[in-house]
């Protein structure tokens, strides 16, 4: 890091502070990471949270390092404002671009908040969450009915839905993670209860619903299995390797994250399989969670396929 973009940075930070006061939240101040609060005029539920770290060689030779995060946002529309961030990066190197991206992404988010406002309607309200950006979560009793197990050990009982169990949330500091199993014999399968999953609001909303499954075909040695990291790089295929090494066949696993607005490095991962292996020893999956079933090494043919339908 050269004199000028430390001092650089250090003015950069200072003049954020004071612009967006409330809005700025300095997470560590010797990295340099810190949280900008995009907020909507009318309703929350359509603000975003700009994560970013300065690099040392910022802003003279890179681009500052960044994560954005909203209930509300697609990968396609991650994607579209990725590239446009980049792209006034690119038009102003050795320039402070900080204070351009998070106007950018204000304009961003009320041009989506326009466009898809008609099609979202009441649920954009309903799901608003409050000034602080806490994750929405859901109560499993009203939503799955009665049962003889806790309420957040619930299999759904309607035998024209997939059979799903939802596990205990695990929270951490304003992120939430939360598991759900259903057995599944067939890709189709998986493709209805991610389908039966995103009709509960909230789980539709998480910032990533990570999935993994195991289907080992009748009569044959051939196990068909997949991940998706939605989002949430490596967290699918850490999921599908804990499912490989406690040997689970014929059930999907998916996780719901709902950001926080703090990132967690390796820790989300931790949360990811702990709260995946619980359910499935809940679930009676897996007989106990603190010993590891051994891996059957006889398995010659894995056969791996996309999920088409992203959630």
């Amino acid at each position: 890091m050269t004199d000028s973009d430390s001092s650089r940075q250090s003015d950069e930070i200072e003049a954020l502070s004071a612009i967006y006061g409330d809005d700025f939240l300095m997470v560590n101040e010797t990295e340099k990471l810190f949280d900008v609060r995009v907020r909507h005029e009318e309703n929350s539920w359509w603000s975003l949270t700009l994560q970013v770290l300065l690099p040392k060689n910022y802003p003279s030779s890179v681009p500052p390092v960044f994560e954005v995060h909203g209930t509300w946002l697609g990968d396609c529309d991650e994607f579209e404002l990725r590239d446009k961030l980049y792209e006034i990066y690119r038009d102003n190197k050795d320039e402070c671009v900080v204070f351009q991206w998070v106007e950018a992404a204000r304009d961003f988010m009320n041009e989506k908040s326009v466009l898809y406002g008609d099609e979202y309607g009441e649920d954009a309200n309903e799901v608003a969450d409050d000034d602080h950006g806490s994750p929405p979560m859901f109560d499993q009793t009203s939503t799955h009915g009665t049962s003889s197990v806790p309420p957040s050990i619930t299999w759904q009982t309607d035998k024209d839905q997939p059979e799903i169990l939802h596990g205990e949330p695990i929270t951490d500091r304003k992120s939430t993670f939360q598991a759900h199993l259903a057995k599944v014999n067939s890709e189709q399968d998986v493709k209805d209860v991610l389908n039966e999953l995103k009709k509960t609001r909230k789980i539709a909303n998480a910032s990533h619903n990570i999935s993994a499954y195991r289907i080992a075909k009748e009569n044959s040695q051939v196990v068909i299995q997949d991940c998706d990291d939605d989002g949430e790089n490596n967290g699918g295929s850490r999921l599908l390797h804990l499912l490989q090494i406690l040997n689970v066949q014929n059930y999907l696993i998916v996780v719901s994250r709902w950001y926080g607005g703090i990132l967690l490095g390796p820790d989300r991962f931790k949360h990811i399989n702990n709260c995946a292996r619980s359910l499935l020893k809940d679930a009676k999956v897996i007989k106990d969670s603190s010993r590891k079933q051994p891996h059957n090494h006889k398995e010659s043919k894995i056969k791996t396929r996309k999920i088409k339908n992203k959630h």
